[in-house]
């Protein structure tokens, strides 16, 4: 189709143009870190085991009622429109994609990520319930039920 579209340029003696949308994975504008009042005190998310990132990729705890400290990291998406969600690597390969909270989405301003702002730096701990992906190329999903912010350690 892109082909055929240059070519109908090209004999009409016009210089072929081709729009590509855009892709982006990084919000670019918004408030860049917000530490949500829905955010419990720390140690109201201490009720169940606390699990590594890393204990995802091989299957422990698949389906059980888990925690798991990490910053939240906004991605966007640009094609017709912008949205996005919360994501965090898992493997390289893989998402952790965070179920259950708003998102991003485009405004008149910029981007609008929410309920933690396009570059959060605060951890939480999450808990919730993830699911391991059937085919390799898929996405791991946390269900999460609540969040807590998480003291950081003193020095």
């Amino acid at each position: 189709m892109v082909r055929l579209l240059w070519l109908l340029a090209a004999a009409c003696g016009g210089s072929p143009s081709i729009s590509i949308p855009e892709r982006r994975t990084e919000p670019v504008a918004g408030a860049a870190d917000i530490v949500p009042a829905s955010a419990l005190d720390p140690g109201k998310c201490d009720d169940v085991p606390n699990i590594r990132l890393e204990q995802l990729a091989v299957g422990v705890h698949r389906g059980e009622r888990v925690a798991l400290d990490l910053i939240p990291k906004a991605r966007v998406v640009c094609t017709d429109r912008c949205r996005g969600e919360y994501v965090l690597d898992v493997d390289g390969r893989r998402d952790l994609l965070l179920m259950g909270i708003r998102g991003c989405e485009a405004t008149d301003d910029g981007y609008l990520c929410e309920p933690f702002g396009t570059r959060p730096t605060t951890r939480y701990r999450f808990v919730g319930t993830y699911d391991q992906p059937r085919r390799l190329a898929e996405n791991f999903t946390f269900a999460i039920e609540k969040y807590c912010r998480v003291t950081p350690p003193s020095t």
